[in-house]
């Protein structure tokens, strides 16, 4: 493991010749996937299109006859009848970032706002103990400027009762 390059913008210039190769790779199948995705958008809103002339239920076809989930193969198909698919999965993208970025901030926000209301507690917590013990302590200075001892004051808030 010494030969750990970190990933910082400095060091691409040192990346290793193979792992640069790698990279390429990946890109190449990452452009391969995204014209695919493409690709079988197109088929599935074409598929769609037949079901609904055909009378076959579209969902049913997709559940039988697609190694694909429903939910997804209506994504694509939806995407694949677009006037501009390749800007409709560009938008889905984009859609999908911003989706994850308000759920992220939204659960940061709740978050913080729990934290807030935890410490706000604790901190009134911290009063009323501060004041229970404030009084406690005034308790004991008024005992001892008339004489008298703990044991004596309980005994005579017992005969009270």
């Amino acid at each position: 493991m010494n030969n750990v390059v970190p990933l910082t913008a400095k060091s691409q210039a040192t990346y290793p010749e193979h792992l640069k190769e790698i990279g390429a790779r990946i890109n190449g199948l990452i452009k391969q996937y995204d014209d695919c995705r493409l690709h079988l958008a197109v088929e599935l809103a074409q598929a769609k299109a037949v079901c609904k002339k055909a009378g076959v239920i579209f969902k049913s076809w997709v559940k039988e006859e697609l190694r694909l989930s429903y939910p997804e193969a209506a994504r694509l198909a939806k995407i694949g009848a677009a006037d501009d698919p390749v800007k409709a999965i560009v938008d889905l993208r984009n859609n999908t970032k911003k989706s994850v970025k308000l759920r992220r901030d939204k659960n940061k926000s709740a978050l913080r706002s729990a934290l807030f209301t935890d410490a706000r507690e604790s901190y009134i917590d911290h009063l009323k103990q501060r004041n229970k013990h404030e009084r406690i302590a005034e308790i004991y200075r008024l005992l001892d400027e008339i004489n008298l001892s703990v044991m004596d004051f309980v005994k005579v808030l017992r005969l009270r009762k």
